[in-house]
């Protein structure tokens, strides 16, 4: 069964995942490197498992993405996660709106929130920062300003 998880490296093969298991800027891909090192020197996956500090469900995965795709499938590897909430469409949205009309963040948002119903709702701060990032301001309120206008209405 061992050896059937992957077939025997070739010697750059080998020498690229030893290099890559010592300097990947990245823990995880230096731990995928070490594993498929691990397996071509006829290591259990469970013992693979335990000394990287995984599962052994994830040495396996490795395994597979190893023989369908080579390096290319250690470095790509999970793609998971929570969904974004504030897809690039509904940023660039925000920020065409932003540009058109002078609202504050709360109101570029009510205005996605109109022009996408169905999304997921999404925070100021997340639509602030999605903002910056695309270096477009927006007009901020000032409290001191609305207060002094309630008062004169008062």
């Amino acid at each position: 069964m061992l050896q059937k998880l992957i077939s025997p490296l070739t010697e750059p093969e080998l020498r690229t995942l030893e290099e890559m298991g010592r300097r990947h800027p990245f823990a995880e891909f230096r731990f995928r490197a070490r594993g498929i090192v691990a397996l071509n020197a006829k290591c259990k996956s469970g013992l693979i498992a335990q000394v990287l500090g995984v599962t052994e469900q994830s040495v396996y995965n490795w395994a597979k993405w190893w023989r369908e795709d080579g390096l290319v499938g250690l470095l790509g590897g999970h793609k998971g996660g929570r969904p974004v909430k504030l897809t690039a469409e509904m940023v660039e949205s925000a920020v065409n709106i932003g540009a058109t009309e002078a609202l504050t963040l709360e109101g570029i948002k009510q205005r996605v929130r109109e022009r996408f119903p169905e999304a997921p709702d999404f925070s100021i701060d997340r639509l602030a920062a999605r903002l910056k990032e695309r270096r477009f301001s927006y007009k901020r309120c000032r409290l001191s300003l609305k207060k002094s206008v309630l008062n004169k209405n008062l």
